[in-house]
């Protein structure tokens, strides 16, 4: 029930960010990719340039490796399963695409919505409006 819950929540809320970066939203501004032209699409961490980007995308790959950890549950509960060799293969696959679809689908619209250096995400109130997609709907009206 909750796994239902998360996929409708992930699906409203890329849903929704689309439609506010395409100007469907009260104030009709299209944001599109505004925001990965200034300030940019991605921080630099630690240097400036070039290597300080790749540095903050690096630091950002080995904290969201923590997300994936635990994808060999997939096999062992796909191994107590009939048939275990198609299901195995079939498991994996669903797992590929639903990160994909989710995962990458939301970064690519949160960073669509939000600019990185948006004072209201550094914000340290403690509540849901720090979130990127409540500045969003916040900002579009």
């Amino acid at each position: 029930m909750f796994s239902c819950i998360k996929l409708c929540l992930i699906t409203g809320l890329i849903i929704g960010g689309l439609v506010i970066s395409l100007g469907g939203g009260p104030n009709h501004q299209r944001l599109g990719f505004t925001f990965w032209k200034h300030p940019g699409p991605i921080n630099t961490y630690l240097v400036s340039g070039g290597t300080g980007r790749f540095l903050a995308f690096l630091s950002a790959i080995v904290q969201a490796a923590f997300s994936f950890q635990g994808m060999e549950l997939v096999a062992i509960a796909a191994s107590e399963t009939k048939n275990p060799r198609r299901n195995i293969a079939k498991a994996v696959r669903r797992v590929f695409y639903r990160i994909v679809i989710f995962y990458l689908l939301g970064v690519l619209v949160t960073g669509m919505l939000v600019a990185y250096n948006d004072p209201n995400l550094l914000s340290s109130s403690g509540t849901a409006s720090e979130s990127p997609y409540v500045i969003a709907f916040k900002n579009a009206g």
